[in-house]
C-alpha cells in the first residue's frame, strides 16, 4: 500500500492542477512498454500517458521524478494538459523543487492554448500574487475566459464577482446567470449562491421554495453549509413544512462531516444542536440520527412518517 502521504500528495495534484486530465493507466506490462516505446519515440501524448503511469504507479514503479521528466517533454512539445500538470508538480514541489513563478509560467502555456482550467488557475495566481505580480484587472480576464468556456468554478467565481461589484461592474442578473449555469453542472457554491438570491429575493423574485431546492442540490453533494441552511430552514418551515426531526438529522449530518479545522462551522452545528434536542424526544433524536447514518451521497434525507408531531 502506498504511504498516505504519497496518496495525499496524488490527490492533491489531480485535483487543482489535473481535474481529472490524466489518461487511465494501461493494466498490463505489455501495454506499459507500448506507452513508454511510443514516449521515447517523441509522441507527445504517450509522454502523457508516461508520466501519469509514473505519477499514480500505475503499470510502473511510483517515481515523481521521472514523472515530471516525462510530462516536461510532452510539455515542451505543446501539450496543454501535460503543461498544465507539469505546472501542479511546480507548484506543490512534486518531482521538482517547488517554484511558484515556473508553475505560473507553465500555467499561461497551457490557459493561452485554451485550456480551460489552466485559464482559472492562472486567475488564481493573478489574484493572489502567485508566482506573478498581483493583476486583480487579469484575474478577472482570465476567469472571464474560462467561464465563457463552461467551467464551472469560473462561472462561479466570476458569478460572486458580479455579484459583488468586484473587479466587474456590479450586475445582478449576470450573477444569476453564470450562477445558473455553473448549478447546472453541479457546482455546489453556486447551488447555494442561486438558494441565497431566491431566499432574499435578491435579483429574482423572492421564492423560498425554491430556495430550498438550490439548498438541497448542495447539501446532496455533502456540502456542510447547505446541509446547516436547510436544517434551519426545517426549524422555521420556511420554503418547507415545520420538521424538528429533519431539522436535527441535517444538522447530524453536518456535524460528521465537519472538519476539526472548521472551527466556524463546528460551533454553528452545535449551537443549532444544542437548540434543538431539549425540543425533541429520546425517539425523535434517534430517528434523526438514524437519518443521517443511512445518508447515501447524492440523495436528499427524507422520513417515512411523523409519528408523534402534528
Amino acid at each position: 500500500m502506498k504511504p498516505l502521504w504519497t496518496l495525499m500528495l496524488v490527490t492533491l495534484l489531480m485535483v487543482p492542477f489535473g481535474c481529472g486530465e490524466q489518461t487511465p493507466a494501461p493494466k498490463t506490462e505489455d501495454k506499459a512498454a507500448k506507452v513508454l516505446k511510443d514516449a521515447e519515440a517523441g509522441n507527445p501524448e504517450a509522454q502523457f500517458r508516461l508520466g501519469g503511469m509514473y505519477l499514480a504507479g500505475q503499470g510502473l514503479p511510483q517515481d515523481f521524478v521521472k514523472a515530471a521528466e516525462w510530462y516536461h517533454r510532452a510539455a515542451v512539445q505543446g501539450h496543454a494538459k501535460a503543461q498544465f500538470i507539469f505546472a501542479g508538480m511546480y507548484a506543490l514541489g512534486c518531482g521538482v523543487p517547488k517554484d511558484p513563478a515556473k508553475a505560473a509560467e507553465w500555467t499561461q502555456k497551457a490557459a493561452v492554448q485554451g485550456h480551460a482550467k489552466a485559464q482559472f488557475s492562472l486567475a488564481g495566481m493573478y489574484a493572489r500574487g502567485d508566482g506573478v505580480p498581483k493583476d486583480p484587472a487579469k484575474a478577472v480576464e482570465w476567469t472571464q475566459k474560462a467561464a465563457a468556456q463552461g467551467d464551472p468554478d469560473a462561472q462561479c467565481q466570476l458569478g460572486q464577482a458580479y455579484a459583488a461589484g468586484d473587479g466587474v461592474p456590479k450586475n445582478t442578473a449576470t450573477a444569476f446567470e453564470l450562477f445558473q449555469k455553473a448549478a447546472a453542472q453541479g457546482n455546489a457554491q453556486a447551488q447555494i449562491n442561486l438558494g441565497e438570491m431566491y431566499a432574499a429575493g435578491d435579483g429574482v423574485p423572492k421564492n423560498a421554495g425554491k430556495a430550498v431546492e438550490w439548498y438541497q442540490k448542495a447539501a446532496a453533494q455533502g456540502n456542510v453549509r447547505a446541509q446547516l441552511t436547510l436544517s434551519a430552514a426545517y426549524i422555521g418551515g420556511d420554503g418547507v413544512p415545520k420538521d424538528l426531526v429533519l431539522a436535527y438529522a441535517w444538522c447530524s449530518l453536518a456535524a460528521a462531516r465537519v472538519g476539526e479545522e472548521q472551527m466556524e462551522a463546528r460551533s454553528a452545528v452545535q449551537l443549532v444542536r444544542d437548540g434543538l434536542e431539549p425540543q425533541l424526544t429520546a425517539a425523535e433524536r434517534a430517528e434523526g440520527q438514524r437519518l443521517a447514518s443511512h445518508w447515501k451521497s447524492g440523495t436528499v434525507l427524507a422520513r417515512e412518517s411523523k409519528v408523534g408531531r402534528p
